[in-house]
């Protein structure tokens, strides 16, 4: 038996398939369908779709090098957007393009080692999403806004670290790290 899908819903999926994908994050691991320390690029490009920008890069020496998947990508830094190359504290190589979401591939276990998104297509388990306010997102994750690079909510597990970072009164970026394997994502 078939299933049928209407032409809003392949066009919504299609959207969210050429912005990098929707879903969960959590800091058990998840984006989406894929996991930390587990997913491959290929599944990173399944899920995700052909990425607007891809290159390698290394935010320090101390840290690995690793491929830079971006989606929503344009010239403009504005909100929600960042450069996809990861720049520690000696400095390094811009790429003048920002990105609304980033996957970091570690190059060295070829799996997936890091996410970024000002996207609101993805959500935590609770329900927090970018544009979500400070106030109602601290009460969802159940924490109160730390200090560090950046005010943030944070969720330390196991396998990742998710951030939520605050601007303006609101969640403004998601992003999710490997503690086995970081790249650089949440470096400062």
């Amino acid at each position: 038996m078939g299933v049928l899908l209407t032409g809003a819903t392949v066009a919504a999926l299609a959207a969210a398939t050429a912005s990098g994908g929707s879903g969960v994050v959590s800091a058990t691991g998840a984006v989406g369908p894929l996991r930390i320390g587990r997913s491959t690029e290929a599944a990173v490009k399944a899920f995700a779709g052909r990425p607007a920008f891809s290159r390698a890069g290394r935010s320090d020496p101390s840290m690995p090098r690793y491929r830079a998947l971006g989606y929503g990508c344009g010239r403009s830094s504005g909100a929600g957007r960042r450069d996809p190359l990861l720049i520690g504290p000696r400095g390094g190589p811009r790429s003048n393009v920002y990105c609304r979401t980033i996957y970091y591939v570690d190059s060295s276990t070829g799996k997936l080692a890091a996410f970024f998104t000002g996207s609101a297509a993805f959500r935590t388990p609770k329900g927090t999403r970018v544009g979500t306010s400070q106030s109602d997102a601290a009460r969802r994750e159940g924490t109160a806004p730390q200090g560090g690079c950046s005010l943030q909510l944070l969720e330390r597990r196991k396998v990742a670290t998710l951030s939520l970072t605050l601007a303006g009164g609101k969640v403004a970026a998601v992003e999710l790290e490997s503690k086995a394997d970081p790249v650089g994502l949440q470096f400062c």
